[in-house]
């Protein structure tokens, strides 16, 4: 699968990201979040997936939206 960076790389290592697949969806890059620590319940396969504020900002913009 293709992903297009909607926001920029950090300077170093691995750091929250998004991207735009070739599918149309947005694929997110950050540090996990537990379903017990979040109190949810997930589906199999499911991953929470906690990204700044301003990143999901970010990626808007880079959208057009």
């Amino acid at each position: 699968m293709r992903m297009t960076p909607l926001t920029p790389a950090c300077g170093a290592g691995s750091c929250p990201r998004l991207y735009l697949t070739e599918a149309g969806t947005i694929a997110v890059q950050g540090p996990g979040v537990s379903a017990d620590e979040a109190e949810v319940e997930l589906a199999p396969g499911e991953h929470l997936v906690e990204i700044p504020r301003e990143l999901l900002i970010a990626a808007v913009r880079s959208l057009g939206a």
